[in-house]
């Protein structure tokens, strides 16, 4: 306890526990120190917890961590899209609701197998959708798309057609104003809070402002989906490694976000977005700061991504790129969406010329 409070909390927290024994108070009587409420205790844990996760080499946080999850049994939801430092707690008697405890999730780095679906629901499914930003006129207006599991879709369209919006809508950043969208069969209008977290877990992001942490490494940023995901040490070093030395950042393990250029922290927030393998993966713009030799590399990072099961829908205004890959197309303009077929060889071969 020490290690969290401070020896000057821990000392005044003694004296008061001392001079309300003996001024024979009860604990909840009037004017004696009252005890926290529940949700007040959750959150306490949920920072130690936070910090053991993000410390692991710490002992005593260790030890820590695993007194709290052997007694409260509690789940921790990493919800990395909106506040990649904080951990959503959830009360145990919320695992019956289709909670899951810490999900050791495969690295890509060394899985070879593809993954089973086991029907064929939609992974993404758009009825009639519009969005809006307050009282402002349709981004978006009645879009209809259907992503199949496995699937792997470019998003295409000029400045201002409402990509980095489409995305936004897929990870339940914002919510239709008119329309159905179901996200891996659910709707996503009836979802709770903690629902919707559960959800976001099998979604990978790929921001185009990259939000990195920046009081952590290049390797802590990668590593901290698989760290929440409870792997062990020496398997998280080894697969980050790995995927780092893939995206060309193997020289820059240790370094701060602050010290990187704008292309290098986007193919750190690449890495990060892939190295837990999730069933979605969205990039918004992810080739936008590497030239061409690299953003090529990157496309064929998502592919082998695809291969292994995941979704895949990548944003970008890279014609050349998109024409260079036969991956369906969903081109956006005045509101709708226009899905088109992949590219034919011929289109293909001129664009690897343009980009050689």
């Amino acid at each position: 306890m020490t290690h969290f409070m401070g020896a000057d909390r821990v000392a005044r927290a003694g004296a008061a526990r001392s001079a309300m024994r003996a001024s024979g108070k009860r604990r909840n009587a009037p004017g004696a120190p009252r005890r926290p409420t529940r949700e007040g205790r959750a959150i306490l844990a949920a920072s130690r917890v936070a910090h053991c996760l993000l410390y692991p080499h710490n002992g005593a946080a260790r030890a820590l961590l695993a007194a709290k999850i052997a007694s409260v049994k509690c789940v921790i939801i990493y919800d990395l899209w909106y506040h990649a430092d904080i951990l959503i707690w959830t009360p145990s008697r919320q695992r019956k609701a289709g909670a899951r405890r810490f999900t050791a999730l495969a690295p890509l780095c060394h899985s070879r197998r593809r993954r089973r679906n086991k029907d064929n629901t939609a992974v993404v499914r758009f009825e009639d959708v519009a969005t809006n930003y307050g009282t402002g006129p349709d981004i978006l207006r009645a879009v209809s798309l259907h992503l199949s599991p496995g699937s792997f879709h470019f998003v295409a369209g000029p400045s201002g057609s409402g990509k980095s919006s489409l995305l936004r809508l897929m990870y339940l950043a914002n919510r239709p104003s008119n329309g159905r969208m179901t996200l891996f069969g659910r709707d996503v209008e009836g979802l709770t809070r903690d629902e919707r977290a559960m959800l976001r877990r099998r979604i990978g992001v790929v921001f185009q402002d990259f939000r990195l942490l920046k009081h952590l490494s290049v390797a802590e940023n990668v590593a901290l989906p698989l760290r929440i995901a409870g792997r062990r040490e020496d398997k998280i070093r080894e697969h980050v490694t790995e995927l780092l030395a893939w995206v060309g950042l193997g020289d820059h393990f240790d370094d701060l976000p602050a010290t990187l250029s704008g292309g290098q922290q986007q193919r750190v927030a690449i890495a990060r977005a892939v190295i837990g393998q999730p069933s979605l993966l969205l990039a918004d713009e992810p080739t936008g700061n590497v030239d061409d030799r690299i953003a090529v590399r990157l496309l064929y990072l998502f592919e082998e991504l695809n291969k292994l099961g995941t979704t895949v829908v990548i944003a970008t205004h890279n014609q050349a790129l998109v024409s260079r890959f036969s991956h369906t197309v969903l081109t956006l303009g005045e509101g709708t969406v226009r899905v088109e077929p992949a590219p034919d060889s011929k289109a293909r071969d001129a664009a690897e010329g343009s980009m050689a």
